[in-house]
């Protein structure tokens, strides 16, 4: 059914009104501040460190890229995508995304219709994550990054402001998870062996049979009448949402034109008793093409034939999407 770092947003170089002579892209020092930095140590794991120019903000350059994709292309790549280094001394997850220890160029890049996203550079190879973004009801004049902690000691918050934006990511550190006695831990089944592997299988095993277009093997893993919930963004801040039993959607499943292929990663699972809930990042492909990204969320029960799904909800996400962590699926067999 068809989420590290929250970091720099959109900051405009203060740019010669020129596109193509490199001298263009030199900027007044008036209005180019001293190369900051921002860092975050965890004691015993590592440090996780941003250094950056602080670019000004410049509304017309803004504009003027917005409205000329080849300019923006050349922001893109060459001031806003490389404005300055990341130094990862600990694995990181964001959206889905993981992170490795180690030193990356970083920098943001746009789209004129005001999405934002950061990248992180290796050489030329290149991971972006999508920011949160917002217009700041106290606009600033120059790109500021700061790194902030949560409830949640495995959790960070990376927090950039530019001109009118604001823009956040959450970033996590699976280290921490289990580092730290304070946080509270998945409550653990009564009976005292680990559910959540079963849990995972029945959720893949739905996936599994929706991609064979087999509705006998899926209605043994669902609860006909248990009701799953599309969850898809509409105009403005509004979410649009539709509903149906598993036994409709059981009777929309064959025979099917075209093979779907759902994947789940990093599954999050909590088990108590007899109830289960997971919650994953996925991604829907039709045949060969990508169709969207969004989040699972399955509640389960535990009867005599074991796990079976009696709910949930899931958002359909066309855009913005991060590239799975799995890579793209092998080649598509032919539908049943």
């Amino acid at each position: 059914m068809a989420r590290f770092a929250p970091v720099v947003l959109t900051c405009l170089i203060a740019v010669g009104s020129a596109l193509a002579p490199a001298p263009a892209l030199a900027h007044d020092p008036r209005t180019t501040a001293k190369k900051l930095s921002q860092t975050l140590e965890v004691e015993g794991i590592g440090r996780l460190t941003f250094e950056y120019r602080s670019l000004h903000f410049n509304p017309e350059m803004f504009e003027r890229a917005r409205a000329n994709p080849g300019f923006m292309n050349l922001l893109n790549t060459q001031v806003w995508g490389r404005m300055g280094r990341a130094t990862l001394g600990f694995d990181i997850v964001s959206r889905g995304l993981k992170l490795v220890p180690g030193d990356y160029e970083f920098g943001i890049n746009m789209t004129p219709a005001e999405e934002f996203s950061v990248v992180l550079w290796q050489g030329e190879a290149k991971k972006e994550l999508r920011l949160d973004v917002e217009r700041d009801p106290k606009p600033v004049p120059y790109l500021t990054i700061a790194l902030v902690a949560t409830a949640m000691p495995d959790t960070f918050v990376l927090e950039a402001r530019c001109g009118p934006y604001r823009g956040t990511v959450e970033l996590k550190a699976p280290t921490l998870a289990a580092d730290h006695a304070h946080e509270a831990p998945a409550p653990a089944p009564s009976a005292g062996t680990d559910e959540r592997p079963a849990v995972i299988a029945a959720a893949q095993r739905f996936f599994d049979t929706m991609a064979a277009c087999d509705a006998a093997a899926m209605r043994a893993i669902v609860e006909p009448e248990g009701r799953i919930v599309r969850l898809r963004a509409g105009p403005g801040a509004e979410y649009v949402t539709s509903s149906s039993t598993f036994g409709e959607f059981l009777a929309r499943l064959g025979p099917c034109p075209e093979r779907f292929l759902e994947r789940m990663w990093d599954p999050q699972v909590r088990v108590h008793e007899g109830l289960a809930t997971l919650w994953a990042s996925y991604d829907f492909w039709r045949g060969a093409t990508f169709s969207h990204c969004g989040i699972d969320a399955f509640d389960l029960v535990k009867t005599a034939s074991g796990w079976r799904i009696v709910g949930g909800a899931y958002t359909v996400e066309p855009e913005g999407c991060a590239p799975s962590p799995l890579g793209p699926p092998a080649a598509t067999p032919a539908k049943p």
